[in-house]
């Protein structure tokens, strides 16, 4: 791995970035790592390029950086994101390693997995590149010079993380589907135990109104027979009564017969 003193010899033979590019006029080199910033914010699904932005928790932006690769064929790199990235849960997709010999424009996927905005801007240093000599010189990378985003990248990415603004409604929808089945299938259940509680509600409820008028009968039947009771001996009453008076007329005549 190179250090400082021979990322600068590097750099300045123009065999990590082109030096042609009004971009960058100076490289901020770090011990034994040189600092990727950014140039452009491309935002997936809408079509847009901001120069800063603020990205939501779960949204996902695929970066281009402003440093312009044109590796000799015995170095190579691997990238890392930053630690100021990672403290802030956010995370780069597509960290990993460049072939010797590629030149062009680098690109950086990024989500953020925090409860909060991050926001990015122009000129931020968002990755560290880090450079290895290779024991032999290469035949370099294969392919030609990449000099812009691809739009297949801008249509494959989601503007969510792994496309759940896409694919969260779906899974809702399936919940939704087998709820809406089980309480079909309870309804039809509580439907079944109404058909069978009433009519047993109904058999209860007649038998008890049964039962009440049969006793309400006998009490009234007992009613009558007190009353016809009370009856004949309210007349016994008025008989003893009667009898009482005759007889103490009756005696009050002897008693004068016996005094004459």
């Amino acid at each position: 791995m190179l250090a400082e003193n021979e990322l600068r010899i590097e750099l300045n033979a123009g065999h990590v970035f082109d030096l042609t590019n009004t971009a960058v006029s100076n490289f901020n080199v770090q011990p034994s790592s040189i600092d990727l910033t950014v140039k452009l914010i491309h935002l997936p699904d809408a079509n847009k390029v901001k120069r800063s932005h603020k990205i939501d928790p779960g949204e996902t932006v695929i970066l281009e950086v402003n440093e312009v690769f044109s590796l000799s064929n015995e170095i190579s790199g691997i990238v890392f994101p930053k630690n100021n990235l990672s403290k802030n849960g956010i995370i780069m997709t597509n960290p990993g390693h460049i072939d010797p010999g590629y030149k062009g424009i680098l690109t950086l996927y990024l989500v953020n997995m925090s409860k909060q905005t991050f926001i990015l801007r122009e000129r931020d240093a968002v990755a560290r590149l880090l450079l290895f000599k290779t024991s032999s010189v290469t035949s370099g990378y294969l392919g030609g010079p990449v000099t812009r985003i691809d739009q297949e990248q801008l249509n494959t990415m989601g503007k969510d993380f792994a496309g759940l603004d896409k694919r969260i409604p779906v899974a809702i929808g399936k919940v939704l589907a087998k709820w809406s089945v089980g309480l079909f299938v309870m309804v039809a259940l509580m439907l079944a135990l109404v058909g069978f509680a009433v009519p047993v509600a109904f058999t209860l409820t007649s038998s008890y109104l049964d039962n009440s008028r049969d006793l309400k009968i006998n009490i009234d039947r007992q009613k009558e027979k007190i009353d016809k009771q009370a009856e004949k001996i309210e007349e016994l009453n008025k008989q003893i009564i009667t009898l009482n008076s005759r007889a103490a007329s009756q005696s009050v005549t002897i008693r004068k017969k016996v005094a004459n």
